[in-house]
């Protein structure tokens, strides 16, 4: 069975064996593109919600807790279509795009894999019964 993160990546037209990540520049455009998505993304969406919630502007259900936003925060580092959307307007070398993509393809997945983990950690048998 091939997965999302495969259908993505075929879609994106990754070149998975035929990108290099030798060189600062390519370096620091995986190391950008895999921050932003693994921490900026996550610590966006929980300080967002958390300061919108302190004057009542939004509220969050009191079943979801702390712990439910953070692993929704974290789902949301799984950013595959615009990161690589934004990726083909910033990026006009090829390679540099190329890196780009395949940078997004691995956060986005090590993000899913993040939630899965902290999911069982922090939920356990009870992940979708509404149960801390």
């Amino acid at each position: 069975m091939v997965g999302p993160p495969t259908v993505e990546a075929a879609n994106a037209g990754v070149p998975i064996v035929d990108t290099a990540l030798s060189g600062d520049a390519p370096q620091s455009i995986a190391l950008g593109v895999t921050l932003g998505l693994l921490l900026g993304k996550p610590l966006g969406v929980f300080a967002l919600v958390a300061a919108a919630q302190h004057p009542g502007l939004c509220a969050v259900p009191a079943d979801i807790g702390r712990r439910g936003l953070g692993l929704v925060a974290v789902l949301a580092g799984i950013g595959f279509t615009m990161a690589i959307f934004i990726a083909n307007l910033a990026f006009e070398s090829p390679a540099a795009l190329d890196t780009a993509k395949l940078a997004v393809l691995v956060a986005s997945s090590a993000s899913a894999l993040s939630a899965v983990v902290l999911g069982w950690i922090w939920f356990g048998d009870s992940a979708g019964t509404g149960k801390d």
